[in-house]
C-alpha cells in the first residue's frame, strides 16, 4: 500500500520507502533532518541568515529568468533546479527554526488555495 501523500502524518510506508530509494527521491522529512543539523551552528542568527538567504537566493532566480528572456536564451533547467534548491534550503531553514514541518506548509497551502479558491478538484477529493 503507498502513502497517502494527503495523509497529514507524512509516514510513508516501506513500498513508499523502497520506491523512493529506487529513484532517489528525498524524503522532506529526511532534507529537513538535514538542513536543521547544517544550519545548529547559526545559534540566535539562524533566522536572520535564513531570511537573508532566501532574499538573496529568489533574486538569483529571477535573474536567471530576466537576464535569459532578455537575451533570447532557453531557461537552463539545470540552474533553475540548483536555484530551487538554494531556495529550498532556506525555506526548511525558517521552516525549522518556528517548528513547522514542511508537510504542515504544503497541507496547510492547498487547504488555503481550495478555501480561497472555492477549487472542486476531484483528484484533491479522492485523497482525502
Amino acid at each position: 500500500m503507498r502513502m497517502n501523500p494527503w495523509d497529514r502524518t507524512g509516514d510513508p510506508d516501506e513500498g513508499t520507502k523502497e520506491l523512493n530509494r529506487q529513484h532517489g527521491v528525498l524524503p522532506i522529512a529526511e532534507y529537513s533532518a538535514w538542513v536543521k543539523n547544517r544550519i545548529q551552528h547559526h545559534g540566535n542568527g539562524q533566522l536572520v541568515i535564513a531570511l537573508l538567504g532566501l532574499g538573496g537566493e529568489v533574486g538569483e532566480l529571477f535573474e536567471h529568468y530576466k537576464k535569459n528572456r532578455d537575451r533570447g536564451r532557453p531557461i537552463d533547467k539545470a540552474a533553475i533546479r540548483l536555484e530551487l534548491g538554494d531556495i529550498l534550503f532556506y525555506l526548511t531553514a525558517i521552516a525549522e527554526h518556528e517548528g513547522i514541518a514542511l508537510q504542515e506548509v504544503a497541507r496547510a497551502n492547498i487547504d488555503k488555495l481550495i478555501a480561497r479558491d472555492g477549487v472542486n478538484n476531484e483528484r484533491y477529493k479522492e485523497r482525502q
